[in-house]
């Protein structure tokens, strides 16, 4: 077998290698030391790509960049904290193949499997088909582009740089904003540390105004208030909300941030990276590798250029979407979430409070419930697993009854279900062992140790991540882990719980969906409901029973909830049959169910017609709008009669509590109070005890001013619901 070594040489000897323009090095610092001893050899890093083929050619050699063999080893243990750095190629400015023994680092067998070597080597198997084109260097888009980079690093510099911008009219669009970040020292071996405010600092700020300069500045050196006089200006950064949680956490206060990634939310309802996002709008093809490079290091050239072109691209990107999002119709959709970004910041900077000694106790019951089920599970099942949905299946239709069977909800392929929420909804006693293992077993594994597992150790508390345009209808999502759908007893939300002696005010809005469908359909009955301060739950239990609204029970009321919401979008017989029971504990016979779906569009006649036509025009343009705009594509959906009238509704409530939000923020910050969490048409807010009144009352204010930006003749008559606690649970009622 040929050395590798040998052929390596010999690629290098024929010129077998891509060279790409070199950057050149900023000028010194004033205040600059000099080199540091290690750095004192400049090395060229090259690139080597090994080929699986045996007859050709196993290396390829590709020019990056001059770097440090310092700057290098640091970069690569900042990327993987713990591991050994594999042998690497280091080839000087003045290299010659016979100088290439000297070197103290070479390339060797164990290198080429190396599955995660520095950010910018790529070491991998390239296949058959592949070629010598890769992602351009920032660099390279920058020159396209006609912008060069401005380091701003010394006080006075900066003084002047941005007395400059100051005076620079506002006129073509946002300034393009981007921040880099880094890890600190205590959290230099953790890889996501710059993504987390509370465990990194901003190392840099990039503005990028327009024009043939981008100004890169140096927080880390400089510090942030340097920057305070431009917070006024309109900036653009993309996925600003990072960008403003990091800001807000170091004392910035950006005032006018739009998101490039939001326009496209709005435009086209996904949330593109930036890289795919330029690549579709601007054709750029841009190389992320330097986005986990060690920022916190001497900056190399090649990451002062990276930091600068994602500003520039974001300031691109606006240019070309602001127009577009007029001539759509799509500004108030992306008006909507823009304003709302510095609200969702401060919240995911807030965190959530979780008592984690009640979640270990709670996780204990759940145990010991799993366990005393599963004992009397092998009692009645005879050593059937109940874990595995084949077996249980199988046990299911040997032992129920046909007319079970029949009724038993089903899976996409035909199965039986065997979840545990499918287990919840049936009442047969036989399977009662089976719905308790199975709830306590989704507890554990849906919010058990894992969940306890997102406590932040820092700050003690769930910081989630909530979403904007992350759904189709526009309702905000959360993950990391979802707090908007806690186990539905009250001893989970329970655990959600201020310490200190602070309380949480707990706000929503009172039917909001049904309010929504009135107006949007104009239904008179339903409209007049509202503005006479009617229960429209107590109204269509009366409708459907055919008896006073004072005579109704609490029963009947419970079972029109589950009329009023199955109904609102679209459900036939079966389905208000099974969503009765699922959601409200509700039985109703075929019979029942098909009474109630007739008393209930006799009673709404506008809201029937507006679901008649709302479908069909769905069917006929493949495409819905809420009332703020957002359109969601329906083009190829099975469920298009469905998705047809929920967008609407739901996308017109997610619309009216962005506003609120938008509206509530400065003013929990005038109340030392905070946002810890949205629900869809809920706000939690925590606060000292003493402020709850004012808390709460700021609360419904937002919230009917939020409900009145998206539909202003609509009636606010007992709109919002308030009440304070010392837990969710507790507040909630």
């Amino acid at each position: 077998m040929t050395d590798p070594l040998s052929e390596l040489l010999e690629l290098a000897r024929g010129g077998h290698f891509d060279q790409r323009p070199q950057a050149q090095p900023l000028p010194p610092a004033a205040n600059d030391p000099g080199p540091d001893p290690e750095d004192a050899r400049l090395t060229r890093h090259w690139r080597i790509e090994y080929r699986h083929r045996s007859d050709i050619a196993p290396f390829r050699i590709t020019f990056i960049e001059p770097q440090t063999r310092r700057g290098l080893l640091e970069q690569f243990g900042h990327k993987q904290p713990g591991q050994p750095i594999p042998d690497l190629c280091l080839l000087p400015p003045d290299f010659e193949a016979e100088t290439l023994q000297q070197l103290d680092l070479s390339l060797s067998d164990a290198a080429q499997d190396t599955a995660e070597p520095l950010p910018d080597t790529v070491f991998s198997p390239i296949g058959e088909t592949s070629t010598d084109t890769g992602p351009a260097p920032a660099r390279v888009l920058l020159e396209r582009a006609g912008v060069s980079v401005v380091l701003v690093n010394e006080p006075g510099q900066a003084a002047r740089v941005v007395a400059d911008l100051l005076v620079r009219p506002e006129t073509g669009g946002p300034w393009g904003l981007d921040i880099e970040t880094m890890a600190l020292p205590e959290y230099r071996r953790d890889t996501k540390a710059g993504l987390d405010p509370y465990r990194s600092a901003i190392r840099l700020v990039q503005v990028f105004p327009g024009g043939a300069e981008c100004f890169v500045f140096d927080v880390g050196t400089l510090g942030l208030s340097c920057l305070e006089p431009l917070w006024g200006r309109a900036m653009v950064a993309h996925n600003a909300t990072f960008e403003l949680k990091h800001l807000l956490h170091g004392g910035a206060t950006p005032q006018r941030l739009g998101c490039s990634m939001l326009m496209a939310n709005a435009l086209r309802g996904d949330r593109p990276s930036l890289a795919d996002l330029a690549a579709d709008v601007l054709g750029w093809d841009m190389d992320k590798a330097l986005q986990v490079s060690d920022w916190g290091g001497d900056l190399s050239p090649a990451q002062l250029d990276y930091a600068a072109l994602d500003a520039v691209a974001a300031f691109q990107l606006a240019a070309a979407m602001v127009p577009e999002l007029g001539t759509e119709g799509r500004g108030r959709c992306y008006a909507f979430m823009r304003d709302a970004q510095t609200a969702i910041a401060r919240m995911e900077l807030a965190g959530c409070p979780f008592d984690a000694e009640g979640h270990k106790a709670l996780m204990t019951g759940w145990q010991t419930t799993a366990e005393a089920a599963r004992g009397e599970l092998d009692t009645l099942m005879g050593g059937v697993n109940p874990d595995s949905p084949a077996q249980l299946a199988a046990w299911l239709t040997s032992n129920l009854p046909t007319e079970a069977l029949v009724s038993w909800p089903r899976t996409k392929t035909g199965a039986l279900s065997t979840d545990a929420d499918t287990l919840a909804g049936l009442t047969l006693p036989a399977l009662e062992p089976l719905a308790r293992y199975k709830g306590a077993r989704k507890l554990l594994s849906t919010y058990g140790t894992s969940y306890a597992g997102h406590l932040h150790p820092v700050t003690g508390r769930i910081h989630a991540s909530f979403l904007l345009g992350a759904t189709a209808t526009g309702r905000l999502a959360c993950r990391n882990p979802n707090i908007q759908n806690p186990p539905r007893g009250a001893d989970f939300r329970a655990l959600f719980a201020p310490t200190g002696g602070r309380v949480f005010v707990v706000a929503d809005y009172s039917q909001i969906e049904l309010r929504v469908a009135a107006l949007v359909s104009g239904d008179e009955a339903m409209l007049q409901a509202y503005a006479d301060g009617e229960d429209l739950h107590r109204k269509t239990a009366a409708a459907v029973l055919g008896k006073a609204p004072a005579d109704v029970t609490k029963a009947e009321r419970q079972m029109a909830k589950a009329v009023n919401f199955g109904l609102l979008f679209g459900q036939g017989v079966k389905g208000l049959q099974r969503y009765a029971k699922a959601s409200y504990g509700v039985d109703m016979s075929e019979t029942e169910a098909k009474r109630a779906r007739s008393a209930f569009f006799a009673a709404y006649p506008g809201l029937s017609r507006w679901q008649t036509r709302t479908r069909e025009a769905a069917e006929r343009a493949g495409q819905v709008r809420t009332p703020g705009g957002r359109v969601r594509n329906l083009e190829g959906t099975r469920s298009l009669a469905t998705e047809s009238l929920n967008t609407p509704i739901q996308g017109g409530a997610a619309e009216c509590l962005l506003a609120a939000m938008t509206n509530l923020e400065p003013r929990l910050v005038e109340l030392g109070a905070a946002l810890v969490n949205v629900v869809h048409d809920e706000l939690v807010v925590e606060c000292d005890p003493e402020r709850a009144v004012d808390v709460a009352a700021a609360i419904e204010d937002a919230m009917t001013r939020g409900f009145l930006s998206v539909f202003p003749e609509g009636s606010t008559r007992e709109l919002v619901d308030a009440h304070s606690g010392p837990n969710w649970a507790a507040a909630k009622g």
